[in-house]
């Protein structure tokens, strides 16, 4: 009885993290794909590994675990399917250090690009 209770709660705080973290980690994956598939498939294969991988998430705080994982699968996303965008140094700098303690939600829900990135991409397609 007491395993079925541990299971429970584990199912319980699993469905509250996806609740709580799918738009979240949807817009992080599409700030970084530029793409809606390639970021909703990155979600899910944060969750998906999230379930694999529970005893190493502290489970008070799975926000920095989940937006490393997220960021991690939408660059292999991007690296597989050749689609990788030129970026500056700065806006990549900037996306390696982006975590909810250093820039809180309203970061996470800005879908504009870094100013940094469009004179760059202007940049470089004037080349």
């Amino acid at each position: 009885m007491e395993g079925d209770a541990e299971v429970l709660g584990e199912a319980e705080w699993l469905n509250r993290v996806v609740r709580d973290f799918e738009r979240p980690l949807s817009r992080y994956a599409l700030s970084i794909t530029r793409n809606q598939e390639q970021a909703l498939d990155a979600v899910q294969e944060t969750f998906l590994l999230l379930m694999k991988h529970l005893a190493k998430v502290d489970r008070a705080r799975p926000a920095p675990w989940l937006f490393t994982v997220c960021r991690s699968k939408a660059i292999d996303l991007l690296r597989r399917d050749g689609k990788m965008e030129a970026r500056s140094y700065e806006e990549l700098a900037q996306l390696s250090r982006l975590t909810l303690s250093e820039t809180g939600f309203s970061r996470l829900l800005t879908l504009t690009p870094h100013p940094a990135s469009r004179s760059e991409r202007s940049r470089v397609s004037r080349s």
